[in-house]
């Protein structure tokens, strides 16, 4: 029986180089990985915060809007704030906070900040139905209208010149307009809503 040439049985051991290329190649996924996690983590934070602050806008754009369509009317508007009373009685606040860009809510803050913040209140409407109607909602505009703007805003509405509409100047407030654009947005928001012309003094 003749032996052939077997190569040498090595032993079952690793090198030293086989080694450090082993912990360098886990070093370098142990550290991928817990990059991706760290930078996935972050970014499902930010469309979490996204996501909670959208709620949050929604669940506040849906009470003004029930407030001032279905309440019992706006009490005083002013350019960064406006009070109405909902369909209790209950008079509900918001307004601009003086120190910060902050909106207080029923004397609460806000979740987010805004980068700007206007409210507007537009005039009569002149398209009533008859003919004398008609002629005295046009008088009446024109009066008002001390620009000529055809146009009247919440300036012209403020005929005590005190920076508010409040009492016998809110009658004449056909709508609310309030813009809007939180911190970090691109995008203004813009609501329009048609309050209640019912006065509450």
């Amino acid at each position: 029986m003749v032996l052939r040439n077997t190569p040498p049985i090595r032993d079952a051991g690793l090198t030293l180089v086989e080694v450090l290329t082993a912990m360098a190649v886990a070093a370098i996924t142990v550290s991928l990985a817990f990059g991706f996690n760290r930078d996935f983590s972050k970014v499902l934070r930010k469309v979490w915060t996204q996501f909670h602050r959208g709620n949050a806008q929604d669940a506040w754009v849906a009470t003004l809007q029930r407030g001032l369509v279905e309440g019992r009317g706006l009490i005083e508007i002013w350019p960064e704030g406006l009070v109405f009373a909902n369909r209790q009685g209950t008079p509900l606040r918001l307004e601009k906070n003086r120190s910060d860009s902050s909106m207080i809510w029923n004397g609460k803050p806000l979740p987010w900040n805004f980068e700007n913040f206007k409210i507007d209140a537009l005039g009569p409407d002149c398209g009533m139905e008859s003919a004398k109607e008609e002629k005295e909602c046009q008088s009446l505009m024109d009066s008002l209208d001390w620009n000529g703007d055809r146009k009247v805003d919440l300036d012209e509405l403020d005929r005590n010149r005190d920076g508010k509409l409040s009492g016998r100047e809110i009658r004449y407030v056909r709508v609310v307009e309030i813009r809007w654009k939180a911190a970090g947005e691109r995008q203004e928001h813009r609501l329009a809503l048609h309050p209640r012309s019912r006065v509450v003094l």
